[in-house]
């Protein structure tokens, strides 16, 4: 049985400023005491995927993403350093933390090429979920082995905002240029974003056997050092995104469960979907008011149709 203390529901806020000084988070990695808990203030995510769908089309689509967490942040005790299946270092057995986030997102075109990003007024999907798994499965090229395990953490995006700048590329340009071409006849256009972009987090529940001194009500996810990009140089694209908390408001796929499969087209941004390589973090400091900080880099790519088209 899934064990969670339930937090106050934090309701939609502002974007935020500069951040307050980190909040430190008691977190027992394992859950059971069978690893050594630890202070940190924030989680380190892998490179992994994002997917807007819809994105072609807007300028309302819905944002995923998933990812694995791959280290601590500000950690003080053993352990620190993770493999790149999650919190493994092959001690007390193998498993993994990872996490899954969806919310229905805008896209404003500023300029050609140069995409605004925010968050939708009404939210049919909104999730962030963080899971604990003793089955090592997640598999990047797959998109599969995200969401499942155990439930530790479970919020709702309050906040997001960014923009993204598509580059060029086209016809010719692979979008999977990590080894192996998995999408041979697949290409992509180029993009870059990750000006200090990021999202608020609204914890609403948590499993206090894992974050033993309990995490803020309000956490960031992606800020300065994460980054989005295209074409995939470092990761290879996901074929599905396997998360069920969206299946009633997206679809299914053919065998009727969650996963869903990215529509590309001939060309990756330009719809009708638009899958992204990410990088991202996730930090447990409130933020305080002041300077707007950027959000999202790492979760849209919303309205490069537009922007392209409107280049030609």
């Amino acid at each position: 049985m899934k064990k969670f203390a339930l937090a106050a529901a934090v309701a939609a806020i502002p974007l935020m400023g500069s951040l307050a000084s980190a909040d430190t988070v008691g977190f027992d990695v394992d859950g059971v005491g069978g690893l050594p808990a630890v202070n940190i203030t924030g989680l380190d995510l892998d490179p992994n995927n994002a997917l807007a769908v819809g994105g072609g089309a807007g300028p309302v689509y819905t944002q995923l993403f998933h990812a694995r967490v791959s280290a601590l942040q500000g950690s003080s005790g053993t352990p620190g350093a993770l493999d790149t299946n999650g919190l493994d270092n092959g001690v007390a057995g193998a498993f993994e933390i990872t996490v899954v986030l969806g919310y229905t997102g805008t896209a404003v075109a500023l300029a050609p090429g140069n995409i605004a990003l925010g968050l939708a007024p009404v939210q049919p999907v909104n999730f962030f979920e963080m899971y604990f798994d003793t089955t090592v499965d997640s598999n990047s090229l797959a998109g599969t082995g995200f969401d499942d395990g155990r439930l530790i953490m479970r919020g709702d995006v309050t906040s997001a905002v960014g923009n993204l700048i598509i580059t060029g590329g086209g016809l010719g340009t692979p979008l999977d240029q990590n080894g192996a071409n998995n999408y041979p006849g697949q290409d992509t256009l180029t993009a870059f974003g990750g000006l200090q972009l990021g999202a608020t987090i609204g914890v609403t529940n948590y499993d206090p056997t894992f974050f033993i001194v309990p995490p803020p009500l309000t956490i960031e996810f992606g800020t300065a050092n994460s980054n989005s990009s295209l074409p995939f140089t470092v990761v290879d694209p996901s074929a599905i995104f396997d998360v069920l908390e969206y299946a009633g408001a997206i679809g299914s796929n053919s065998a009727g469960n969650a996963a869903y499969a990215p529509i590309r087209g001939p060309i990756n941004g330009l719809g009708p979907d638009i899958q992204i390589q990410t990088d991202a973090n996730i930090a447990f400091a409130v933020p305080t008011p002041g300077a707007a900080w950027g959000g999202m880099a790492l979760l849209g790519m919303l309205g490069a149709a537009r922007a392209r088209r409107a280049r030609a």
